[in-house]
């Protein structure tokens, strides 16, 4: 697990699962804006609509 932080808040959460999956858990819209522009084929599985 991988946990990001700004200004002392967490920002993000990566977990690991398996070699080439990750679960992102995050409120920060601009986490997940660059998430998507990074990584166009990622799939939303759940806790928010895919845009």
């Amino acid at each position: 697990m991988f946990e990001g932080y700004a200004d002392g808040e967490p920002r993000v959460t990566l977990n690991e699962v398996d070699s080439s999956l990750w679960e992102v858990t995050t409120a920060d819209p601009s986490v997940i804006r660059l998430l998507r522009e990074r990584y166009p084929d990622a799939v939303t599985t759940r806790g928010a609509a895919a845009r």
